[in-house]
């Protein structure tokens, strides 16, 4: 297996080199924020079907 050699890797990676912030670009927000509303939606129509079988 791969994994705990590329583990090792990966954490030496980390250690040794300064991290960068990754910040997301106009379209990436905007998709999520999407997403984002689109989920609030269903778990409210959820919450509302839930209630009314009460």
């Amino acid at each position: 297996m791969s994994d705990p050699r590329d583990a090792h890797t990966i954490a030496d990676l980390v250690r040794t080199r300064p991290l960068r912030p990754i910040l997301p670009d106009d379209d990436t927000v905007i998709a999520l924020r999407l997403k984002v509303m689109r989920r609030r939606e269903l778990t409210d129509d959820q919450t509302r079907r839930v209630s009314r079988l009460r």
